[in-house]
């Protein structure tokens, strides 16, 4: 499915980005947390 307007599919792409970056984050504290101490 193409998207029309760049825009919205620039903030479609960043919003997936940050969400990957978000969970990204939370693995890298878990496995911190877990291995580390």
């Amino acid at each position: 499915m193409k998207l029309k307007i760049p825009e919205l599919h620039n903030i479609g792409k960043a919003g997936v980005d940050f969400i990957k970056e978000l969970l990204n984050f939370r693995n890298n504290d878990y496995f911190k947390r877990r291995f580390c101490e």
